[in-house]
């Protein structure tokens, strides 16, 4: 008889619950991807924008392979963006 450990009662739901949200961050990324910024600017022109009028100079925006791997690098101190975000074609607009 095939019995189930206690802790695996926890770990199903769990499990789900991972899938479900990513399910949800890719829907609504790709809903969202699809329109166009109102400003018609790129991702990465917008975080060099946001970084200038907040003074922060000593920080680089670069392109980062992948879709939704936009991060913020300490050591290099870059914003690393997605090359779907950071590109020449206008930036989605959540």
């Amino acid at each position: 008889m095939f019995l189930l450990h206690p802790s695996t009662l926890i770990l199903i739901p769990g499990v789900i619950l991972t899938f479900w949200a990513q399910h949800r961050v890719q829907h609504t990324y790709d809903k969202y991807s699809q329109v166009s910024s109102s400003l018609g600017m790129t991702g990465a022109e917008v975080a060099e924008t946001i970084l200038n009028r907040m003074g922060v100079n000593n920080v680089s925006v670069e392109p980062v392979a992948g879709q939704l791997t936009d991060h913020y690098d300490p050591g290099a101190k870059a914003v690393r963006l997605s090359e779907t975000d950071s590109s020449h074609t206008p930036c989605p607009t959540p």
